[in-house]
């Protein structure tokens, strides 16, 4: 590794959430074109280990290895891990692949009411308002966030499953 590689390891590992390939650039003085052409190095230097190198919502962050996952959780089992009731998954999932969305249209989709599931996640932060319909009464539009695809571990919202071939599949 050069030292521009290792100053982006440090600055990936003390950060711990992603980082955009312009604020390391800036950080680091150097062209964006260089941090990406270093990054894709350093995510193959990562590919075989026990973390690896991923690029998560529009950034870089360290995450664990999918096949190391299960013994790294062994060790933190003490800890809460909070989750997501089913009536929150299946509402975040309707706002994640039709977004944005009213909350009447995500309750004719799932047919009860989704007060409680969209505060729930509104409070985890996984989905947010991002503002108003202009119909009668105004009714506020809901979409995922930045932390949702860092909890899923996606770039984008474009790289979520495709929904049709899915449900395919389950039939």
């Amino acid at each position: 590794m050069n030292h521009l590689q290792n100053a982006m390891e440090c600055i990936l590992f003390a950060h711990g959430e992603p980082v955009k390939r312009d604020d390391l650039a800036n950080v680091l003085q150097v062209d964006p074109t260089l941090i990406e052409k270093e990054m894709e190095e350093l995510i193959a230097l990562y590919t075989d280990k026990g973390i690896n190198i991923r690029k998560i919502s529009g950034g870089y962050q360290f995450c664990t290895n999918k096949r190391y996952y299960e013994a790294a959780t062994r060790l933190i089992q003490g800890e809460k891990q909070v989750r997501l009731s089913t009536a929150c998954l299946e509402t975040l999932s309707i706002i994640a692949y039709r977004q944005p969305i009213t909350r009447a249209e995500i309750e004719s989709i799932r047919g009860v009411r989704a007060e409680s599931s969209l505060h729930t996640l509104l409070e985890r932060g996984v989905i947010c308002i991002r503002g108003r319909k202009n119909a009668p009464g105004k009714p506020m539009i809901y979409g995922t966030t930045d932390q949702f695809l860092i909890h899923f571990g996606l770039d984008k919202i474009e790289e979520l499953p495709n929904y049709q071939a899915a449900r395919k599949e389950r039939k």
